[in-house]
């Protein structure tokens, strides 16, 4: 029988989903579309709004207070419960931002707690919307990262929002590019935290090198029973997660892997980068090699395979090794074709730097790896640094481990992909409609 390991480090495990699940997984969606409709969703809106009636001659200490109680409960019946906090944070959002839920954003707080993709219009409130599902995970002992495209996004949303949160006893924590890692430390120990994708992402990967030499180790698991955990670590684990702007986060800016890594010195870089290159220009686009620039990859045919096979000839290292001189090769084109000075990559000091294409700014300290930066540097004829040697590494940010997901977009129909159960489209121009169901495909 298998047995899986249990890392003191919270997170989900990484279990592959059969073809029975995820038809199974579908098909709930389209049943509990069908169950969670206008009455449904209207019934619950009234239930909150009726809590929140009887809570408003609460005085503030007192608002504070009855989130307090409700703490312990939420560990055993937070299904039950969720309308009393949504009542609170009405009422909180009503006395710190003078602002009151529409049905639809209720409703929306509703399925994002259900783990379902919420379509929301901009302007149409997801970012209060998903104050909802956040408090009532943070009332219940569960660290909050709420995930958004950009600094800026954060930053507002965590200013604008610390009042509300204040009013219901959590306190609320800011991640920004450039903070210092105790900074960043004391932000992930707040009950609820703002941060982007990519930082968020970068500070995961760091807790993943401190973990890796003792991942499943028996006295980690015995520490963390007493609230103690490895050393140097950031987060504490992967509980729950907000996702703002899905469709962005998921889909847009989950091409680019996210590495970590350290400087390593290998011998004759300079004659192999110039081999490499002179074989990648002699090759002939379409005949040799084929260019895919949505995905940002170049892939080889035959032909070109054999052509670097014949001009490899003669040479040592790793040209005598297929793989490897099909490999560098394949990175010397992508050097040539798919990456363009000014747009991907600048030359400063004598230096590639990197330039992040979301947000436009240089990442001086950043290089490509596998010989990609080096080729680039040759390319330019600029003097090479060393290559890097991955200490860590996510693929892409398209499926996060967090054991509770909440996602809301613009356009969900580009997260068709990630087989949640269903998108429901939320609008304040049809309200009576409480929300339209788009079931996503049963896989064959």
């Amino acid at each position: 029988m298998a047995r899986h390991a249990v890392a003191p480090y919270a997170e989900r495990l990484n279990a592959a989903s059969g073809a029975f699940d995820l038809a199974a997984l579908s098909a709930w969606g389209v049943l509990d579309a069908q169950l969670s409709g206008r009455l449904r969703g209207r019934s619950h809106a009234n239930r909150v709004r009726q809590l929140a009636a009887s809570f408003t001659h609460l005085s503030d200490a007192g608002l504070l207070a009855e989130a307090a109680m409700l703490r312990p409960r939420l560990l055993r019946e937070a299904d039950a419960l969720r309308p009393h906090v949504f009542a609170l944070v009405h009422l909180a959002v009503e006395r710190q931002l003078g602002l009151r839920y529409h049905t639809v954003q209720l409703n929306g707080g509703l399925a994002l707690s259900r783990r379902q993709i919420v379509e929301m219009a901009t302007g149409e409130g997801k970012t209060i919307t998903a104050v909802l599902p956040a408090a009532a995970a943070a009332l219940g002992g569960r660290p909050v990262h709420v995930i958004t495209v950009n600094d800026y996004l954060a930053a507002r949303d965590a200013e604008r929002l610390r009042p509300v949160y204040a009013a219901l006893g959590l306190s609320v924590g800011l991640i920004q590019e450039g903070m210092q890692l105790a900074e960043r430390r004391a932000a992930y120990a707040c009950d609820v935290t703002y941060v982007t994708n990519k930082e968020l992402t970068f500070d995961y990967l760091k807790d993943r090198i401190a973990t890796a030499a003792s991942r499943g180790d028996a006295r980690h698991k015995v520490a963390s029973l007493f609230g103690a955990a490895p050393q140097g670590l950031l987060l504490r684990g992967l509980h729950v997660a907000i996702i703002d702007e899905a469709d962005s986060v998921l889909i847009d800016e989950a091409r680019t892997p996210l590495i970590i890594s350290a400087d390593r010195e290998p011998q004759g870089l300079v004659e192999m980068t110039s081999r490499a290159l002179s074989i990648a220009i002699s090759l002939t686009p379409r005949e040799h090699f084929l260019i895919d620039e949505t995905n940002r990859t170049v892939l080889l045919s035959p032909s070109g395979q054999h052509a670097v096979a014949e001009q490899s000839e003669g040479f040592d290292g790793l040209f005598r090794a297929r793989h490897a001189r099909l490999q560098l090769v394949t990175q010397a084109l992508t050097a040539l074709y798919l990456f363009e000075r000014d747009k991907h990559y600048i030359i400063a000091n004598g230096e590639v730097q990197i330039v992040d294409e979301y947000t436009g700014r240089v990442m001086a300290d950043r290089k490509w790896e596998q010989g990609l930066h080096q080729l680039v540097e040759a390319k330019e004829g600029v003097a090479l640094t060393g290559t890097r040697e991955t200490l860590a590494r996510i693929p892409h940010l398209g499926s996060p481990p967090y054991p509770q997901l909440f996602t809301s977009c613009k356009a969900a129909q580009s997260l068709e992909p990630f087989k949640a159960p269903s998108i429901h489209h939320f609008s304040l121009a049809a309200e009576a409609a409480a929300h339209i169901v788009l079931p996503f495909k049963i896989p064959v």
